[in-house]
């Protein structure tokens, strides 16, 4: 294992865990997160779904810190998600907060101020239209 891990596991448990996952990822407790590794490439799983199957995801955050989802059950990553772990709970926080009482009349309004808090919390979560977050955004906006 990688030393920087060690670093990367202290960073994340200083951050507030959110109690509840975003659907459909559950976030796994410290003591459960693993290191896989995919094509040469660790990674730390801290989030997935339960109950876990072939072709199910997984939140995973690499050496250098970025958060990406995965599929299991060889961890091979397809979507970015943000820079950090605590720029991903930053933007998580808002989704969730969006979902459970929001007040603004549309589903426009809705995806438009949402990616407004994205750009100054995390640009490269909506640099390219396959991203996570730029996925929830436009799902936003047509009411999903």
């Amino acid at each position: 294992m990688n030393d920087k891990w060690h670093e990367i596991k202290d960073q994340l448990l200083k951050l507030q865990l959110p109690q509840e996952g975003i659907d459909p990822l559950t976030f796994l407790l410290p003591k459960e997160w693993h290191i896989e590794n995919y094509n040469g490439r660790e990674v730390l799983v801290i989030a997935e779904e339960v109950p876990k199957y072939n072709g199910s995801i997984c939140l995973v955050v690499d050496l250098e810190g970025k958060v990406y989802r995965a599929i299991l059950p060889i961890y091979e990553i397809y979507q970015y998600c943000s820079n950090s772990f605590e720029q991903f709970l930053r933007i998580s926080s808002k989704y969730l907060s969006i979902y459970r009482g929001c007040d603004m009349k549309s589903c426009e309004q809705r995806e438009k101020a949402f990616r407004n808090y994205i750009q100054k919390i995390d640009p490269t979560a909506l640099a390219d239209e396959h991203n996570m977050w730029s996925v929830y955004a436009e799902e936003m906006g047509y009411g999903f």
